[in-house]
């Protein structure tokens, strides 16, 4: 799955908005850790708790995988 803004519309706090929703989602569904990797997005996951686990070239972009705990 992927979570995208539109262009016209970044910046205005929509992605933080979904993000939150489907950390909610996933954490009323037994989740207690979720995992993304990025190569566009990384400020708004650190800026949301996220850490990084590993950065490595995937479809050639610098790319960052993260992880959060979710609960705390």
């Amino acid at each position: 799955a992927q979570l995208y803004t539109d262009k016209p519309h970044r910046g205005k706090g929509y992605g933080s908005i979904l993000l939150k929703m489907l950390e909610e989602y996933a954490f009323k569904s037994g989740f207690t850790q979720v995992y993304l990797y990025t190569s566009t997005a990384e400020r708004l996951y650190k800026r949301s708790g996220y850490v990084q686990i590993e950065r490595l070239r995937y479809r050639d972009a610098n790319t960052v995988v993260m992880e959060k705990n979710l609960g705390n």
